[in-house]
């Protein structure tokens, strides 16, 4: 802050849709979509999408985003997670669906699991915490979706997070 250039730390040809600082100030934890279809899926033909739970402007099938750890100084980003199921992805203009949270000693990062990565399955959401160092991942709760926003407390102890009551027509009683 204090003067210098700028220099670029991270390699993410799709952007980055969120990030946190872990709190020892070393590392930045990031949420960025998965890379496009190898040449080998699109050779055979594995290219098509089907059209599901996505906008109507949907020209291809929704890629889930991961996260990523990686050197405040640059370099070599470690993948914290992956599969088919999805960080939230934000509707611009608005802030970030849910962010990803570092637990105070930075041995843990909260974050949203979405089921899939279409934007019409957002409610299909839970908290789930990663161990970094071991790469485990489980629930926070025993809720089957509607969680979202979650953060630790400054200490590191407690989280807050966002549960919805919003179901879907045909979940009414």
């Amino acid at each position: 802050m204090a003067g210098g250039e700028a220099r670029k730390i991270t390699e993410a040809p799709n952007g980055i849709e969120q990030y946190a600082w872990r709190p020892n100030g070393q590392e930045i934890a990031m949420s960025l979509r998965t890379s496009r279809r190898t040449r080998r899926k699109l050779e055979k033909h594995h290219d098509a999408f089907e059209v599901g739970d996505n906008d109507f402007l949907a020209t291809e099938a929704e890629r889930p985003f991961s996260s990523l750890d990686s050197p405040a100084e640059g370099g070599k980003a470690k993948r914290l997670t992956s599969g088919a199921w999805s960080l939230p992805k934000s509707a611009p203009p608005s802030s970030p669906a849910s962010p990803i949270s570092w637990s105070s000693d930075g041995k843990w990062l909260l974050f949203t699991r979405q089921e899939h990565p279409h934007q019409g399955d957002n409610d299909l959401t839970t908290l789930q915490v990663l161990n970094v160092e071991t790469g485990e991942i489980h629930k926070l709760t025993k809720h089957e979706k509607f969680e979202s926003f979650g953060l630790f407390s400054p200490d590191g102890s407690r989280v807050a997070y966002c549960v919805s009551a919003r179901r879907r027509p045909e979940q009414r009683e």
